[in-house]
């Protein structure tokens, strides 16, 4: 870790005091998120399958949603991605593109909540080859994305947040990859 963290019961211990490195990901252009798909927050209270697009206003899953997402690239302009407490997400060969559109659609961060059972898993070829989620580096914003304790959670891939901090907290049981 370059900064530091907090709390206890790590195992293994956190290593502290790596060298920051460059930004892996400064070349990669990133292609402009075509119209909107859907112009509203979609906010998904049941089992279904989404495809790829432009979710203009972002998307939620509520508590007892379980959502399979198809192969492909889900941008997410403004309003950012949001799980509730015992949501289900699921997709292999998926990327997130958490961006904005002044003034209509403001970027918000990713929030996983405690007990929402993720997996997740980046392409394996193709311009997005193993980036799972992918924030705008031009995106100036204060808020932190939040991957909270609890949750079941699996992602393989590049997670990438460039100009903004994430969280990850509790006992997640991660097995990021």
């Amino acid at each position: 870790i370059v900064g530091g963290y907090s709390g206890s019961n790590f195992n293994p211990e956190p290593f502290t005091g790596a060298d920051v490195l460059d930004d892996p990901l400064a070349s990669f252009a990133m292609p402009a998120p075509g119209a909107c798909t859907f112009n509203t927050k979609q906010i998904i209270m049941t089992s279904t399958t989404l495809s790829p697009g432009t979710y203009c206003g972002g998307i939620e899953l509520r508590s007892q949603a379980a959502v399979t997402f198809n192969p492909g690239v889900y941008y997410l302009v403004g309003g950012g991605l949001n799980a509730n407490a015992g949501a289900k997400m699921t997709g292999a060969g998926v990327t997130f593109v958490n961006t904005e559109k002044k003034p209509t659609y403001t970027y918000d961060k990713i929030w996983i909540n405690g007990g929402a059972g993720i997996d997740l898993s980046a392409p394996t070829s193709g311009l997005w080859q193993g980036i799972l989620f992918y924030q705008d580096p031009s995106v100036k914003t204060t808020k932190e994305n939040i991957f909270n304790g609890g949750a079941d959670m699996v992602l393989k891939g590049i997670v990438y947040f460039p100009t903004t901090s994430t969280k990850f907290s509790g006992d997640f049981g991660s097995d990021a990859q």
